[in-house]
């Protein structure tokens, strides 16, 4: 690892294209084995704007909420490149203290635990994340972490894509590629300076997870309004973003507080109704059989439950057993039909 890192250092010394794309071809072997053949060319050819158009394939998958979001994902060539990318830059930016998003060691977790026992819980979305995020934005946030304009503007133009198909509109990071959550919090470095010294004046804890902000204090400082209030839609608005009003909400203590999916009353925890519906599910399986997708998928559910409640959770233990109980009656029951 230190040895990537001083590759890394010896690389933003070197502002050039070239610099970074001796870096990028030192780093692929580390992310991707049997990466194939790489060379300068291969990389530089994405400066062009419509190369990185045709390397991406457009998607939508459903929100949790209804409707759907747009998911870029870049072929494997660049893929494999913006991965190697996204080693540097998680080797060289430190993510701030508030930050829990996309930070290796901190989770939505980690975030909500700020938060537990808390009189006010307060909760904001932030517009458009990922398309709000603009090249020029990319390549002066990356100017003020120290890195040379001419590989900050490469880097921007290697990770951004147009961000619609209007002629005009800027190039923008698209959601799907590897570089776009540690480029997000990189750009969201100032924001989170400006709001934690904001928050500290007031005596409000923040965190943040991606698009998602969360605030708690003993005492109601978030009244439409307020001076708190109107100072931190300033400043998200002079940082380019656009608070989404649909997802601010502000929750009380004596009713049940969230951060991030996460109970943070008095400890953190799960929504019971979340637990009640896993449960009913694991019945709905020894009922009517499970498939191998399903079966993981419940596995991952009781997972999460350990990481909020901790692993030796009493009721995380019992919704496991059954799931393993369903799995054996599956198996059972297939070699019962294999005897006829």
């Amino acid at each position: 690892m230190e040895e990537l890192r001083a590759r890394w250092e010896l690389f933003v010394r070197m502002d050039s294209p070239e610099g970074l794309c001796w870096t990028l071809l030192q780093l692929i072997p580390a992310v991707q084995a049997n990466a194939g053949s790489f060379d300068e060319e291969a990389i530089l050819k994405y400066r062009k704007r419509a190369n990185r158009v045709r390397a991406y394939h457009v998607f939508e998958i459903p929100k949790k909420r209804g409707g759907f979001r747009a998911i870029q994902a870049p072929d494997r060539e660049l893929k494999t490149i913006l991965r190697a990318l996204n080693l540097a830059l998680l080797l060289y930016f430190e993510v701030p203290a508030p930050v829990h998003g996309f930070s290796p060691g901190r989770s939505v977790v980690s975030g909500a635990r700020q938060h537990v026992g808390k009189n006010y819980v307060f909760n904001i979305d932030l517009k458009d994340f990922f398309p709000s995020i603009t090249a020029r934005m990319v390549t002066e946030s990356l100017r003020r972490i120290g890195i040379p304009f001419q590989t900050a503007r490469f880097v921007a133009d290697l990770c951004t894509i147009p961000g619609g198909r209007s002629r005009g509109l800027p190039d923008v990071l698209p959601q799907g590629a590897p570089t776009s959550p540690v480029l997000s919090n990189i750009v969201c470095a100032r924001l989170d300076e400006r709001i934690s010294g904001l928050a500290s004046s007031f005596g409000v804890t923040y965190t943040r997870y991606a698009d998602d902000l969360s605030f708690s204090s003993q005492y109601n400082v978030y009244k439409e309004g307020e001076i708190f209030r109107e100072l931190l839609k300033k400043i998200i608005e002079e940082e380019g973003f656009t608070m989404n009003d649909a997802k601010t909400h502000l929750m009380k203590k004596g009713a049940r507080q969230e951060v991030t999916g996460v109970v943070v009353n008095e400890k953190a925890n799960i929504p019971r109704r979340w637990i009640k519906n896993l449960r009913a599910e694991i019945h709905r399986m020894r009922k009517d059989g499970c498939t191998k997708e399903g079966w993981r998928s419940v596995q991952g559910k009781i997972h999460w439950i350990r990481q909020v409640r901790g692993y030796g959770d009493p009721k995380a233990m019992v919704l496991e057993k059954k799931l393993w109980q369903t799995r054996h009656q599956d198996r059972k029951e297939r070699d019962i039909l294999s005897d006829y």
